[in-house]
């Protein structure tokens, strides 16, 4: 080429421009997973060639050349295959080929819609385990943690635990509250099949940092936000939930715990309380066995025995469910010391078996564990 007159010379030009403007045209649509390996035995160093049409690169093993292809993933690509060049034959190449330049090396925008989050930065990619890496790696350990702090911040807000806490393990939990432990692991450990029933549990992850008391700001059901402080030692206020699917109004309940498990999610522990409609509804029908007393149908609540977790942001609200007699929560209602949707509650029922489980007990009445005494003695509970 170089002993060829400057006419065949333009013509030659011509022609391989014509090429690799068909080849241009015939670009196809972004392909989510890597060109096939290219390997060639024959040679002595770096025989893995990347089989992207256009690009050729050479490498000395197969997981180079795989980490090397992500960079092709959901980029246009040639619709011509050129799997035989290589970094010998591109450094003779032009320098201005279109297919090193706009829009090959560009990802399409629709084909990666995951951005990162740190501010300022709007690269994208096809999935979260690249924006992973492009943290770690494209961002300085000073942008990352701010990202961080300024999140952790935001999920704080939200909820704000007061005073002192119990950490589960070593300390046992509180009385009557089910917490999902791993005998052999206080931190969760992932090779260990005990360990993953818990993190896939939808309780929380020990260890478990119990309080008594925190401050919640809520969604409520005419979609304000509003702080409302809750307190286990209140026996008569509860948190108001959406319970299981099926059911679309707001259901009582008493509160046995608050807890921060060890991935910063926020939990409540609850004993949902239904009406004597709820009950119907659900087939049960020995109420001789609730005592001779007569059941208020519009006032009276009753508890299941069983404990659930939820999520302390997706409570409702707050309500009153007295743990009383028939009798008293009247004379309390004429004198006026109740609000006006307060009810009362004097049996538990098993949600299973759909039968009664006793008489309710105040939660003031039903004793301290060991650890409990030791703690109040010490002042940390």
């Amino acid at each position: 080429m170089a002993g060829a007159k400057p006419q065949q010379r333009s013509i030659l030009h011509l022609v391989l421009t014509t090429i690799l403007i068909v080849a241009l045209c015939l670009s196809q649509l972004p392909r989510p997973v890597p060109d096939d390996i290219i390997v060639q035995p024959q040679r002595t160093v770096k025989g893995f060639i990347c089989g992207h049409p256009g690009c050729g690169q050479v490498f000395m093993s197969a997981h180079s050349c795989k980490q090397h292809q992500k960079q092709h993933e959901l980029r246009s690509r040639l619709g011509i295959a050129t799997p035989l060049t290589d970094q010998y034959l591109l450094s003779v190449f032009p320098k201005d080929i279109p297919w090193k330049r706009h829009p090959f090396k560009k990802i399409e925008g629709n084909a990666a819609p995951y951005v990162c989050p740190i501010e300022g930065c709007n690269k994208t990619y096809p999935n979260p385990e690249q924006v992973k890496r492009h943290m770690l790696m494209g961002h300085s350990k000073g942008e990352v943690k701010m990202f961080i702090d300024k999140h952790n911040k935001k999920a704080a807000m939200s909820v704000e635990f007061y005073g002192n806490f119990r950490l589960v393990p070593p300390f046992a939990p509180p009385k009557g509250v089910p917490t999902l432990l791993c005998p052999h692991h206080a931190p969760c450990n992932v090779k260990c099949p005990i360990c993953l029933d818990v993190i896939a549990a939808k309780g929380p992850v020990p260890p478990i940092k119990f309080y008594q008391s925190a401050k919640a700001v809520i969604t409520d059901p005419t979609k304000n936000r509003v702080a409302i402080k809750f307190d286990v030692s209140e026996s008569e206020r509860g948190p108001l939930i959406y319970p299981r699917s099926g059911h679309k109004n707001l259901k009582y309940t008493q509160l046995k715990a608050l807890c921060v498990d060890t991935l910063g999610h926020n939990f409540a522990a609850v004993c949902t309380m239904y009406t004597y409609n709820d009950m119907k509804n659900m087939g049960f029908m020995d109420w001789a066995k609730f005592g001779a007393d007569a059941i208020d149908r519009d006032n009276e609540l009753f508890q299941e025995s069983e404990v659930s977790w939820l999520r302390l942001e997706d409570l409702k609200g707050a309500c009153y469910a007295l743990c009383c007699e028939r009798d008293e929560y009247k004379k309390r209602k004429l004198m006026g010391d109740l609000p006006l949707d307060a009810k009362f509650c004097r049996y538990v029922f098993d949600r299973v078996t759909m039968k009664p489980a006793g008489k309710r007990k105040d939660p003031k009445d039903e004793g301290e564990t060991k650890e409990d005494k030791m703690m109040r003695k010490m002042g940390q509970w």
